[in-house]
């Protein structure tokens, strides 16, 4: 078996925001799935993450404390590059990156498409 191709994990709780970020990237040839919470995505993904860039797209009803802990308890354990995107509704603010380990955190504004998948292409080819 090859080694696994790189894909975007989508979590949302709102089912519009998953299905229009699943067509996006279905549209663009990018492999994805969708999560409804950070709760669920590690439970789902398992092992999926290891060896190889993965991107994990986040809507901003995930941005507490807990959630951001778990997500970054889960990926961390991974030996593959990992990039999370926040789709930041903060449309003025700019660009924020930060990186611990394998681990890279960018904000981009989740109404320019142009950012998102400029962000998951730069995570895919880490």
């Amino acid at each position: 078996m090859g080694p696994a191709k790189p894909q975007v994990s989508i979590i949302s709780a709102d089912v519009a925001v998953r299905q229009a970020l699943l067509l996006l990237m279905e549209s663009e040839g990018i492999t994805s799935r969708a999560f409804t919470s950070v709760w669920e995505f590690p439970a789902a993904t398992g092992t999926v993450l290891r060896g190889q860039p993965h991107c994990v797209l986040l809507d901003p009803t995930h941005r507490d404390q807990a959630s951001y802990a778990r997500l970054t308890e889960h990926l961390v354990q991974g030996d593959g590059p990992v990039t999370v995107v926040v789709l930041a509704a903060e449309a003025h603010r700019p660009r924020r990156r930060a990186e611990q380990s394998s681990l890279t955190l960018v904000q981009v504004d989740p109404f320019r498409v142009d950012e998102i998948l400029a962000a998951i292409r730069t995570a895919l080819l880490a």
